[in-house]
C-alpha cells in the first residue's frame, strides 16, 4: 500500500513523464545519443537545474534542519514540463539545437526520479523508530 507521500510523488513522476510525450515535444533518442559532447551536458543541465533551483532552500535554514533543508532543495528543483515547452519554442524560433534539446528535456526527467528520491533518503535517513506499541497511520500520525 502506497503512503500519501510515495503516492503523490508516483503520480508526479507519472504525469511529468506523460509531458514529454504529449503536444508540447518529445525527447529525441537519436539527438541525445549521437553525440558524446551532448550527452556529457545533461549531468551538467541537471546540476545547473539544482543550482538554480534548489540553492534557494538555504533561506529555509532558520526554519528547519539541515536535512529538511537539503530535502526541501531536492524537491524545489525538479523540472521537466517547463523545458519540455521551452526547448520547443526554443527549436521552432531556431535558437537551439535537437542535442541540447534532448539533453535538457534528459536532464528534467532525471530530476523528476532521481531528486524527489534523493528527499526521501535524507528525510527516511533521519527519522528516529516509532515507539514501542504505538501504530503509525499513513501520514505519520500516530493513533
Amino acid at each position: 500500500m502506497f503512503s500519501a507521500t510515495g503516492l503523490g510523488i508516483v503520480i508526479s513522476v507519472l504525469k511529468d513523464a506523460k509531458a514529454v510525450d504529449s503536444e508540447f515535444g518529445q525527447l529525441d533518442a537519436g539527438a541525445l545519443f549521437g553525440s558524446a559532447s551532448t550527452l556529457a551536458r545533461v549531468p551538467l543541465f541537471l546540476a545547473i537545474l539544482l543550482a538554480v533551483r534548489g540553492l534557494p532552500a538555504l533561506l529555509y535554514r532558520p526554519l528547519l534542519t539541515a536535512r529538511e533543508t537539503a530535502a526541501s532543495g531536492l524537491l524545489q528543483a525538479t523540472s521537466v514540463g517547463f523545458f519540455v515547452v521551452a526547448t520547443e519554442i526554443g527549436q521552432e524560433m531556431g535558437l537551439i539545437g535537437a542535442g541540447t534539446s534532448a539533453a535538457l528535456i534528459a536532464a528534467g526527467l532525471l530530476s523528476v526520479f532521481l531528486f524527489p528520491l534523493g528527499s526521501l533518503m535524507l528525510l527516511s535517513a533521519g527519522e528516529a523508530p516509532a515507539a514501542e506499541g504505538l501504530e503509525e497511520l499513513p501520514l505519520g500520525v500516530g493513533r
